[in-house]
């Protein structure tokens, strides 16, 4: 049986393959991560959640993180998933410190999605979720290539985030203008305002601030 855990930003998916133990595949969610957002604390949370709710052995982890872009990251991700294993008792404990564990980042583990790659066959994937990214690869050990991928603050366009904040400033603007002029709120304000819980009146869009 084999787990793969997948954490991005908007959640962390946790799946495993059959066995003959355990003959339907296990998958559920958990909260999101990033490697340069989520303490060790929180990764040692996190691991120790999903690990409680597998009961059998792996004969293999594969862990992918968003914002793990390099080698020392990858290192630093296996030796907390092992850790956590580590204070854990069972299985866990018993094979923290020899399951073969591979922690990449969420990119490689998309790129994969298909199936491993072959010698030379080139494959790219383009992302645009919680953040946006383009990442590929030539065969199985080729040279990588990658755009974007550099967070909300630098990036990500495309992304649901940019999107999303994009809408916000526009509708901000709107707002102001309606101030000054006294002319009708915007419709999709409303229906913004109600959708984040702030009623559906124009003139509370002061509320998106604590938002």
């Amino acid at each position: 049986m084999l787990v793969g855990i997948e954490c991005g930003g908007t959640h962390t998916t946790v799946a495993t393959t059959a066995s003959a133990a355990t003959p339907t595949p296990t998958h559920f969610q958990l909260g999101p991560a990033n490697f340069r957002l989520t303490t060790p604390d929180g990764f040692a949370a996190l691991f120790t959640e999903a690990f409680s709710r597998i009961e059998e052995a792996p004969a293999a982890i594969g862990l992918a993180v968003a914002g793990a872009r390099h080698p020392e990251q990858h290192q630093a991700l296996e030796a907390m998933l092992r850790a956590a294993l580590g204070g854990m008792g069972g299985w866990q404990e018993a094979l923290s410190a020899t399951v073969p564990v591979r922690a990449s980042h969420d990119l490689d583990s998309a790129l994969l999605a298909t199936g491993p790659l072959d010698a030379s066959t080139p494959r790219l994937v383009c992302i645009a979720g919680t953040g946006s990214a383009c990442y590929g690869r030539r065969g199985s050990s080729g040279k990588e290539v990658r755009g974007g991928g550099w967070g909300h603050l630098l990036g990500d366009e495309g992304s649901v985030f940019m999107l999303g904040s994009g809408l916000l400033r526009l509708l901000t603007v709107r707002a102001d203008r309606a101030r000054r002029s006294g002319a009708d709120a915007c419709p999709l304000a409303k229906r913004v305002l109600k959708a984040a819980g702030l009623g559906d009146d124009p003139a509370g869009w002061d509320g998106m601030i604590g938002w």
